[in-house]
This record gives C-alpha cells, sequence and structure tokens, in this order.
C-alpha cells in the first residue's frame, strides 16, 4: 500500500513558564513560526472510523450492527407511550357498544337494564360527558328527580338535544307540569317523530281540548311508519279512554295481541281502564291480568298492575293477594320492595304498609321511612310521627324533610303556632338543601294541600339558576285559583323576564293582562299573534276571544270560539268564563246560562266573576 511522507505542520513555540519569569528576554517577541515535521499523531479522536463517511457524532448509526437493538428499543419505547392512548380508544369503543345496547334495552321498556348498561360504560370511559348525559337521560327516564333537574338545566342553557327535550317532556307531562312539558317542546322545531306528537296530543288534551288532538292523531297516521303508527293509536286511545271507551276499546285490543312494546302498552291501558269504565269492557279483569302475566316484556311493575286487576274482579280476595305479593316482596331488590309499600299506600292500605316495612327497615334507610311516615300519616297515627321523627333516631333524612313531618303533624294535632314555626323553620333550612330536596317538599307540600307552603319551596327554587325554570312553573301551577288577576300577572313578569320565549306562559300573561285591563290592545294583538303559533290551544283560544270582546269585535270573538269543536260543558272554570261572556255579548243568553251553571264560582278570580254578572 502507498505511503505517503509524513506531514508538515506549522508550530508556534511555547515558552517554558519558569524560564520565562527570571528571563531577561520576557519582553520580548517571541521568535516566528518554525515549521516542524512529526510523525503520524495517535488517534485520539472519538469519532474516528476509517471510512471518512462514517465519522462525526451519529457516524455509528449507519453501521448495520446497531440497527436491531435501536429498533427495539425505538419499538418499547413507542409502545409505553400510546399503551395509555391505545387503552382509552378501546374503552371508548366497548363503552359506545354498551350505550347501543342500552338503547335498544331503553327502547323495549326495561329501563333497569338500560341503566345497568349505560353505568357500566361509565366504568370503562369516566369523565366522558357522552356518557355522563346518558346516565341523567336514562335516571330521567326512571323518574330520577336530580336526573330530570339536570335535563331541566340543560334545556334552561339551551343545550339541551331533541332526545333529552322529549324525555324532559314525557316525565313532566307523568309528573302532572304539563307547562314544564310545553317548554320542553317549544324547544323542538324540526322533529315530526311521533314520539313528539303524542307528547304534543297529550298537551292539547290537558288544555281542554281532546277533540283537537285526536284530530291531530288523524292528520299524523298517514306519513306514519307501522310501529310510530301504533305509538299514535295508543296515545289516541288512551285520551279517548274516559271520553269514549269503546272507541278505545276498538283500537287497544288488536295492538294488546303483539309481543313487543305496543302490546304491553296496550295491555296496560286495558287495566286503567277497567277502573274507569270496567262494566262496559269487552274484556273481563282476569282476562287482562293473564295477557300481562303471559306477555314476554312485563315486569316486576306490572306485577302490581295484575294485583289490582285480580282484587277489582275478586275483592274477596284481596287480602290473600296482598299477602302473597308481600311474602314474595319482602326480600326483593329494594326498589322493588319499595314500590309494592307505595303501591299499598297509593290504594289506602296503610296498616299493611305499615306492617310490610317494619320499624327497623323505615329508621335504616330514608326512602324507605319517607314511605313509613306517609303510612302513619294516612291514619292520623300524628303521635308516632313525632316519635319517629326523633332526631337521633332518623338516619340520613334530610332535616327539612324531617321538618316537613313535624310541621304537618303538629297542624294535625291542632298546634297551629308550633307549627308555624316549624313552617319556618323548614323553609330557612331548605334554602340551603339539595335541589332534589327543595323538589321533593314543593311537591310533597302542594299533595296534602298545604299551598302556601308549596308556593314558598318553589319560591326557592326559582331564585335558583339550575331550578329556576321548575320554580316558576310550580308557583303558577299552585296559585290560588280565587286569587285577583293583579296578583298572579306580577309572577308572571318575572317569570318571562327570565324564560322570555315560553309560549304558553306568554298565553297566560296575555289573558291576565285583558283580565285586569293592562295595555288592552297590545294584550289583545298578542293574544292573536299567539293563537296563530298554538291554534288547538284552549287557553290560546279563550286569550284570542277575550282579545277581541274587550275590543268590541264581538262576532269575531264568536268565531274563534267555535273554530275548532270544543267541549266548552268541560273546559276549565277560568275558560267557561270567557265562553259565557262572548256568548252574552253575542246575544245567546240561554247557552250561556247553560255553561254558567256549570262555574264554580268559589274558585274564579274576582274579575273572571265580573264576566259573568248577568249570571250570579
Amino acid at each position: 500500500m502507498k505511503e505517503f511522507p509524513p506531514k508538515a505542520v506549522s508550530r508556534r513555540p511555547t515558552q517554558d513558564r519558569r524560564s520565562s519569569l527570571n528571563s531577561n528576554n520576557a519582553d520580548q517577541p517571541p521568535e516566528s513560526e518554525a515549521l516542524i515535521d512529526h510523525p503520524p499523531l495517535p488517534d485520539h479522536d472519538i469519532y474516528y472510523y476509517p471510512d471518512s463517511h462514517r465519522r462525526g457524532p451519529f457516524g455509528r448509526l449507519s453501521d448495520p450492527l446497531i440497527h436491531i437493538p435501536l429498533a427495539l428499543i425505538l419499538t418499547v419505547v413507542v409502545g409505553w407511550l400510546l399503551t395509555p392512548i391505545v387503552s382509552d380508544a378501546v374503552n371508548v369503543w366497548r363503552a359506545n357498544k354498551l350505550i347501543a345496547l342500552s338503547n335498544t334495552a331503553s327502547s323495549n321498556g326495561k329501563l333497569l337494564d338500560a341503566m345497568s348498561l349505560v353505568q357500566k360504560a361509565n366504568t370503562l370511559a369516566p369523565n366522558n360527558e357522552f356518557i355522563q348525559r346518558k346516565i341523567h337521560l336514562v335516571g330521567a327516564a326512571l323518574g330520577d328527580m336530580p336526573a330530570i333537574t339536570e335535563l331541566q338545566t340543560l334545556m334552561t342553557n339551551g343545550l339541551a338535544n331533541t332526545e333529552e327535550l322529549l324525555t324532559l317532556a314525557e316525565q313532566s307531562i307523568k309528573a302532572g307540569k304539563p307547562r314544564m312539558a310545553q317548554a320542553a317542546i317549544d324547544k323542538i322545531t324540526e322533529d315530526r317523530s311521533a314520539r313528539k306528537i303524542s307528547i304534543e296530543m297529550q298537551l292539547i288534551t290537558l288544555s281542554g281540548n281532546p277533540t283537537a288532538a285526536v284530530e291531530l292523531a288523524k292528520e299524523a297516521l298517514p306519513n306514519l311508519s307501522t310501529p310510530d303508527a301504533e305509538k299514535i293509536l295508543l296515545v289516541t286511545a288512551d285520551l279517548l279512554l274516559k271520553i269514549n271507551p269503546k272507541s278505545s276499546q276498538d283500537i287497544l285490543i288488536p295492538l294488546s295481541k303483539k309481543t313487543d312494546m305496543t302490546g304491553i302498552e296496550a295491555l296496560r291501558l286495558l287495566a286503567i281502564q277497567q277502573s274507569l269504565n270496567a262494566q262496559n269492557s269487552a274484556i273481563r279483569p282476569g282476562e287482562i291480568a293473564a295477557q300481562i302475566q303471559a306477555h314476554p316484556l312485563h315486569t316486576s311493575d306490572d306485577a302490581l298492575v295484575v294485583a289490582d286487576l285480580l282484587i277489582f274482579e275478586k275483592p274477596e280476595e284481596k287480602k290473600k293477594i296482598i299477602a302473597d305479593l308481600a311474602n314474595s316482596r319482602y326480600s326483593a331488590p329494594t326498589p322493588d320492595a319499595i314500590a309494592f309499600a307505595r303501591w299499598l299506600n297509593r290504594r289506602f292500605d296503610y296498616k299493611e304498609a305499615i306492617d310490610f316495612i317494619g320499624k327497623d327497615r323505615a329508621l335504616s334507610d330514608a326512602d324507605w321511612l319517607l314511605v313509613y311516615l306517609d303510612a302513619h300519616a294516612g291514619l292520623d297515627r300524628w303521635g308516632d310521627v313525632f316519635t319517629l321523627l326523633d332526631a337521633d333516631t332518623v338516619v340520613e333524612l334530610s332535616e327539612s324533610i324531617r321538618l316537613l313531618f313535624l310541621a304537618r303533624a303538629a297542624k294535625k294535632a291542632g298546634k297551629e303556632i308550633e307549627a308555624d314555626d316549624l313552617w319556618r323553620e323548614m323553609h330557612r333550612i331548605l334554602a340551603f338543601e339539595k335541589p332534589e330536596i327543595a323538589s321533593f317538599v314543593a311537591a310533597y307540600t302542594f299533595r296534602i294541600g298545604e299551598q302556601e307552603q308549596s308556593i314558598k319551596a318553589y319560591r326557592i327554587l326559582a331564585h335558583r339558576r339550575d331550578t329556576a325554570l321548575e320554580g316558576y312553573l310550580g308557583i303558577t301551577r299552585n296559585w290560588p285559583k280565587n286569587d285577583p288577576a293583579e296578583n298572579l300577572l306580577a309572577v308572571y313578569d318575572e317569570f318571562l323576564q327570565s324564560f322570555p320565549n315560553l309560549t304558553g306562559q306568554q298565553i297566560e300573561q296575555a289573558y291576565l293582562e285583558l283580565l285586569v285591563g293592562r295595555d288592552t290592545t297590545e294584550a289583545a294583538a298578542k293574544a292573536l299573534s299567539l293563537l296563530k303559533h298554538s291554534p288547538d290551544s284552549l287557553p290560546a283560544i279563550s286569550s284570542a276571544a277575550l282579545g277581541l270582546l274587550k275590543m268590541g269585535e264581538i262576532e269575531k270573538a264568536n268565531a274563534t270560539c267555535k273554530a275548532k269543536e270544543i267541549d266548552w260543558q268541560n273546559a276549565k272554570d277560568s275558560l267557561k268564563c270567557v265562553r259565557v261572556a262572548v256568548l252574552q255579548a253575542a246575544g245567546k243568553t240561554q247557552e250561556a246560562e247553560e255553561i254558567a251553571s256549570r262555574i264554580n264560582k268559589s274558585q274564579i278570580r274576582p274579575e273572571e266573576l265580573m264576566l259573568l254578572e248577568t249570571h250570579p
């Protein structure tokens, strides 16, 4: 191999430090550079490699021998970094599968199974907003108050989707809150599903115009699929239960043969009809009971419906039927056992409820205690209520609820001053309770006839942002029917400042304004405009007719009342007053007298009484 001669390197001479300190030549400039020849220096360069293209800090990376271990190291690092991401993605995928199964269970009416599935999904993907909202949705469908409150909050903030709004509307109707249901439906614009149509039919019926609800069903049926049409038929049959039982049965009996949700719902409606008009029924209670028990989708709650039917058909076997149920439910899951105790209270079988629950079980759980206290109250055992509500013996019972029962017991015992003090203390504490506790107290006081206390409790809810809508709706629903319109109008003014887009409340406000004579021209125009939005609503029809009457348009007012086929004889008393006033103005005295004779004048406002001045 050819060798090159040693390379000449130019090097500056260095001084010996020791000699320079003593040398007389220290101040002289250094000598010029000398050209020095030397052999090649040893290779001390850590990056030196015989091949020039592998020199530098990354030179060894091109060595094939290092590729395999380097690839293994990179694979381990990347895998370690991606494991949480992949795991989360898999869990979300599994959670979505469970949500799909939950939706199927919900559509089949198996809400408890749906809740179990959605809770499993939440375990896999905690803090997932979609799953959290699904939990609230299924909970609301089960009637859970905190979940329903959550849906109300979403609606108030404009965040609720269509399914959440529909569920809120359905639960509001079940809870006797049609205005809350109307508020939810008003926020749904494009949906024309059978579910929404059925809710609209129920709301129109609750407004006092069932004929218009049936007409809505007739218009909708041709455009619906068979399953959706069956749902509308179920609602139609439900509306006809009281006013036309035979037509209702003609719809229900064929549907009851089906093995899906339509079939079990039809059987449940037939069961309800037995308590309303059994003598004209084409099917015996025992037959309905047998069909319910044989249906593949019957639930534990249906067993209570079956018991009602059997007792209705054979009242002499009531004790045995209740005893058999009590034996089967005593060790059942808590929800089923409590449902049975509540069923006993609804039937006024308070003693059986007390015996079934037992004092020890009542004092171990707040839910049991409430049912137990209700049963004692039903038997007027107020001394026992006082004893049970000893603060040292009650487990997990809200202080507000404890004071509620104490106040009720004191009032029943004739201790009015003590009762007033207890009511006052209850409301003071209620302001700091959870929303579901305040909601329970408000609803319970309304149920037992404590109207004033109920309104105060609903005011507490109205002053909280997340429960304001429920609070205002509760106040207006509980307001005394014979109180001057001006007082309730002030509540509606406050209500609509917070919720300006609620059509039902705008109609009520316009009606009250017309009664008291506030801005009559503007109120009449508003009432006519709102009628275009809600043409089937009897309150809207009455408000528009009153507005026209106040403006001197008597013929138009009468035409408005006759535009729809309305059974005015069975309308609310306040709305009858408007119809009587219009008929009087139109000279139809006899018809006016017939309707006026059916009005309970002790339960209408002074302003409405003035509309009947010729019919004392």
